[in-house]
């Protein structure tokens, strides 16, 4: 099975990109509290502050990213979707591109990819979860 992630010579680990991984390579409880709290993609991404806001006025629709959540791991969304989109070969960049194309600002496409990365990171919480649960092989 191929790696999305390398040791970097200091030690730490990395991924292809060469931006630092999101989670620890034991993510026991981390899964376990992720399984256990958000019910789904929703409740997580609204834990995580990359829920969308409205904030709409009379008949436009507009939305905003929320300012609530944890930050500290908004801020790793937000980093690895900003070097997802400066990589022109990653699925990040050709997520984003797509967003530009069917005609959102750029900090509307930047705001569904950070959206797109939390509901990856929730599915592969869950994974961890049900991997964990179903013990060792």
């Amino acid at each position: 099975m191929a790696t999305n992630w390398r040791q970097s010579p200091t030690g730490a680990r990395e991924t292809r990109h060469g931006t630092p991984c999101l989670l620890p390579p034991n993510t026991d409880a981390t899964a376990t509290l992720a399984h256990a709290r958000f019910p789904g993609p929703d409740h997580f991404a609204a834990y995580n502050g990359t829920a969308p806001i409205e904030v709409s006025s009379g008949p436009r629709k507009i939305y905003r990213l929320s300012r609530r959540g944890n930050r500290r791991l908004n801020h790793a969304i937000h980093m690895a979707a900003v070097t997802q989109i400066r990589y022109r070969h990653s699925p990040g960049r050709a997520y984003y591109d797509r967003k530009l194309a069917e005609g959102k600002t750029p900090k509307e496409a930047l705001r569904s990819l950070k959206r797109q990365l939390s509901d990856t990171i929730f599915a592969r919480l869950q994974a961890d979860a049900r991997r964990a649960a179903a013990g060792p092989r």
